[in-house]
């Protein structure tokens, strides 16, 4: 029976030390991934590996003990080291002001302990602890237990106050920018008019964007954007289209003031999952980049956008939704059931007016599936899954052109060689998945060659030069068109290979510099 526990007592041992280690390397790439020093995160990284075995086999560091096994010499020389690094490195960069009543709380619950500690069994603490009164050990612990507990319950609604006066002021700035700026008058000639909103940026790896031929591929890929460096930053672009018979649509609804200047509160609601695995400041977005501030320059209310294509479910492109109080939100249902978003709290005002597609009106060119949303050819949805399970491409039908929405099928226009040019993947068959998509959306703009293509993530000349420029009345000219079609044809070889000197590279920041670029030879 000795013999017995002993080996159970092992085995619980073993269970605890592989929970702690899987805990202390979740947390050592969260702090790796927000900037910590490298040999301060490996320092701590030795200490805590020696705190969690010496706590369970304290024998292992007689040396240090004079031959015993003590517990009390491992508290001191690596338990507290640890916690206190740990403590820094969280303060540093991880803590929010919403995160005050839940270390309060914690606080309170481990003064509780160590007063049932104290009372049961205080001969742990020393053996001129165990002489104390039973009033001093219950003043001792107590007592703060007490404080800490007010104080928790007092914080909250300083908190919560704290945090509301943020988005008032926000508002404030919003409504500061729309009245410092001439309004437009949109002109009514019934014609389809797409305006580009550039949202905002976000920081993501050159490995994320670029990498997928490389290696960056499935959950290894995952990784490699937890860990990698090399930064760039790259644009976040929903589209505003004013349909003389469908009235004013948008697609994709890109991120909100919340997501980038109060990045932690808003995403705060899933236990700090998305918090801790994602970077504080991987968005920005000025007061002139807001969705309201834009879509009212240019003499629309955000009240009036009745419909919002998503493209797909991930957070960068559905943020602004709760912006969006009275649109109504198309979404693929396999991409709403089999998403990656792990961000419900984008969706939270306006899952109650989803509107959840399949693709059920049959062929349309190269693709055997699509919907025709609205029954009468103007709108036409179109799958193209791999970078989500049911992500979705919008084709929409103006005059003399089709307006071709990719999403994130591709990235951008070079992304479209998509043997040469490759962003991350989700590996296996999504892998496949995602190139036959791009292979049918080249196949769909062969068929059509004025077919618009346009992209969310865009930051090249086509984007900035081309498209936001043309797109400044709301449509392209003949002229306009002309040179959409001759960058396409200057870009690419007939079989959508690229020409020298548009093969991308990372170039790292300079000093003044807060991210890499790319370069293309």
């Amino acid at each position: 029976m000795t013999i017995l526990l002993k080996t159970l007592k092992n085995i619980g041992k073993g269970l605890l030390l592989i929970i702690s280690l899987w805990l202390l390397a979740i947390m050592s790439v969260v702090f790796y991934m927000k900037g910590i020093n490298t040999v301060l995160l490996t320092i701590y990284v030795i200490i805590s590996l020696a705190a969690n075995t010496g706590l369970l086999w304290p024998g292992i560091f007689r040396l240090i003990t004079n031959g015993e096994k003590s517990r009390r010499t491992v508290l001191k020389f690596f338990v507290i080291p640890s916690t206190l690094l740990f403590t820094i490195f969280y303060a540093a960069v991880i803590f929010y002001i919403q995160d005050i009543p839940v270390i309060l709380g914690i606080l309170s619950g481990i003064t509780i302990i160590l007063m049932i500690i104290a009372f049961r069994s205080p001969e742990l603490f020393s053996k001129s602890f165990v002489k104390k009164s039973k009033n001093f050990r219950l003043t001792i612990f107590g007592v703060p237990a007490i404080i800490f507990l007010a104080l928790m319950y007092i914080s909250v609604p300083i908190v919560e106050n704290y945090r509301t006066s943020i988005l008032k002021k926000a508002e404030e700035e919003r409504l500061q920018a729309i009245e410092s700026v001439v309004i437009k008058s949109p002109s009514k000639d019934g014609k389809v008019k797409v305006y580009p909103l550039h949202v905002g940026d976000t920081i993501l790896t050159y490995g994320q964007f670029y990498g997928g031929l490389d290696g960056w591929e499935g959950l290894s890929g995952y990784f490699k954007t937890l860990v990698s460096r090399d930064n760039i930053t790259i644009p976040l672009y929903t589209y505003l289209i004013d349909h003389p018979k469908h009235g004013l649509m948008m697609i994709d609804a890109a991120i909100s003031w919340e997501q980038a200047n109060d990045h932690d509160g808003f995403y705060n609601h899933n236990y700090m999952v998305s918090r801790l695995l994602t970077v504080k400041d991987e968005y920005k977005l000025t007061t002139e980049q807001d969705l309201q501030v834009q879509v009212e320059k240019l003499g629309y209310r955000l009240e009036d956008i009745k419909t919002v294509f998503m493209t797909h479910t991930h957070d960068d492109h559905a943020g602004g939704l709760r912006n969006l109080p009275n649109a109504k939100v198309i979404l693929s249902k396999e991409d709403w059931e089999k998403g990656t978003s792990i961000y419900p709290y984008s969706y939270d005002l306006i899952k109650d007016n989803m509107d959840l597609f399949t693709y059920n009106s049959g062929e349309y060119k190269s693709f055997s599936n699509s919907l025709d949303y609205f029954g009468d050819g103007s709108v036409i949805l179109l799958p193209t899954p791999g970078h989500s399970p049911g992500h979705t491409s919008v084709l929409v039908k103006a005059d003399e052109y089709d307006l071709l929405f990719m999403g994130d099928t591709p990235y951008t226009l070079n992304h479209m060689s998509i043997d040469e040019v490759r962003q991350i993947t989700l590996g296996g068959e999504e892998t496949e998945k995602q190139l036959d998509s791009t292979r049918k959306l080249q196949q769909l703009v062969d068929a059509k060659a004025d077919t618009v293509m346009l992209f969310a993530h865009d930051y090249t000349n086509y984007q900035k030069e081309l498209v936001e420029q043309f797109l400044d009345d709301g449509y392209f000219a003949e002229e306009e068109l002309k040179n959409i079609r001759n960058y396409r044809f200057n870009l690419f070889n007939n079989d959508w290979k690229l020409k020298p000197g548009n093969m991308p590279y990372y170039v790292p920041a300079s000093e003044n510099e807060e991210t890499g670029h790319v370069g293309f030879n």
